[in-house]
Order: C-alpha cells, then structure tokens, then sequence
C-alpha cells in the first residue's frame, strides 16, 4: 500500500519540478541580454536602408536596451554594440535612436544633479567615472571632459545648452557617464534616478 502512495507522489514531485522547469525555460527565452540585443542589430544591419520595417526594428531595439537590467547594460558597454549600430544608421536615425536610447539618461540625470548640493554631486560623478573607466578598461572618451567640469561646477543650465547643440554622436558618447553616474545614484540614494529599467 504504502509502495504506490510513494510512486504517485514522485510522479507528482516530478511534474511540478518539470512544470517549474518548463516556466524557468519560458521566461528565460524573453529576458533581455546584452548579446540578444547584438543578434537583433546584426539582424538589423541587413535590412534595406529606409522605410517603416527598419524604424520599426530600430525602435524595438531601443526598447530593448532601456529594458537592460544593471549587469546586462554593464555588458551591453562593453559589447559596444550601440556605437557599432550607430555608425551604421542614417542621420536621422542616428537622431532618432539617441533620442529613444540616451537622451533619457542624459535628462534624468541633468534633473538629479540639479538637485545635489555641489560637493554631494562631485562624488556622485567620481564615483560614476571610475565605475565608467572600469566598464571601458580605464580608457574614458575625452568627449566626457567638458561635460564632466560644467556638472563638478554646478553649472547643469550651461550643460544642457551643450546638449541643446550637441549632434547625435557627442550624445552618444556621453550615454556611459550618465548610465554610470545614475547608476551610482540609485546605488547610494536608493533613488530611482534615470529611466526606469526592468529585469
């Protein structure tokens, strides 16, 4: 009697475990990883230059990377896979996809460091740029020294009429220090500075 109560409850324990397995499987197949994100710009790459179906892909890769959780935004720098995909779109969608991509980041942190008093903001920033200079192997964009002494003084009304006139690719190359910078916010203040990112 007690030999098929056992067998009945390892079947059940063995359905359960498959079924938790089989949902773990599914949800993985959705997460949004720096390498899922490479695949979809290669993929990319190889349609036909204008029309709907490319802003169409571009705009869901957008998506893709302001979804990136902290480690896979961390690896998507390092992949680099947004400036390679830069340089192969046109002006306007180069335009369009620092809009989508960097240009919350850039605002968002512009608004915090509004609110910081100066000596609080300069350790935020420091704090930022090592994390950058680790994620790019100690080598920061010289681009990134103008925009660094206009936050450090306080000055974050001259900064964004630096944006204002900036092309797409200086705001690109600025993207790392605001990612880096929020991130030390959101590490330190527990606020939820920067674009709202989900796992």
């Amino acid at each position: 009697m007690r030999a098929p109560v056992m067998v009945r409850a390892l079947v059940v324990l063995a359905l359960v475990w498959g079924a938790v397995w089989a949902l773990r499987s599914v949800a993985g197949s959705f997460r949004i990883t720096a390498e899922r994100i490479e695949r979809e710009s290669a993929k990319f790459a190889a349609l036909p230059p204008g029309g709907a179906e490319r802003e169409a892909k571009l705009r869901k890769i957008a998506g893709m990377i302001e979804r990136l959780d902290y480690l896979e935004r961390a690896e998507h720098r390092r992949l680099g896979t947004s400036a390679s995909l830069f340089d192969r779109l046109t002006p306007p969608e180069q335009a369009l996809f620092v809009d989508l991509t960097v240009m919350p980041g850039l605002e968002s942190l512009l608004d915090s460091m509004e609110s910081l008093p100066a000596r609080q903001r300069k350790r935020f920033i420091e704090q930022g740029i090592r994390e950058m200079s680790e994620d790019s192997g100690g080598s920061p964009n010289p681009a990134m020294g103008q925009a660094v002494k206009l936050m450090e003084k306080a000055d974050v009304s001259q900064l964004r009429m630096m944006l204002k006139m900036a092309g797409p690719r200086l705001k690109l190359q600025l993207a790392p220090l605001a990612d880096a910078v929020n991130e030390a916010l959101q590490g330190m203040n527990g606020a939820g500075f920067g674009p709202r990112r989900q796992p």
